[in-house]
């Protein structure tokens, strides 16, 4: 998946910057939900929410990682019919 940049010059020292990532985005008719942060900063200690505040006191490089959304309809004929969901594997 193609990533979309920002660079931009914060300032540093006794600076703490929150990031709030959208839960859903819709890129090209397709939907993405968040799924994690997959960068490798050491202070990241919660990869999975999509809130995160870093502490700038070096350069640093953050990626968020979307993954596809897919929804499932399920219908039966007959009607009423029973039927189980087991997931994901």
């Amino acid at each position: 998946m193609p990533t979309t940049p920002y660079p931009a010059t914060l300032y540093a020292g006794n600076q703490n910057y929150t990031i709030t990532m959208p839960d859903i985005v819709v890129v090209g008719g397709v939907t993405y939900y968040f799924n994690a942060w997959t960068d490798t900063d050491p202070t990241n200690t919660t990869p999975a929410n999509r809130v995160r505040t870093i502490y700038l006191d070096h350069n640093i490089n953050l990626i968020a990682q979307y993954v596809p959304y897919f929804e499932v309809s399920i219908s039966s004929a007959p009607i009423n019919v029973e039927f189980m969901l087991t997931g994901p594997t």
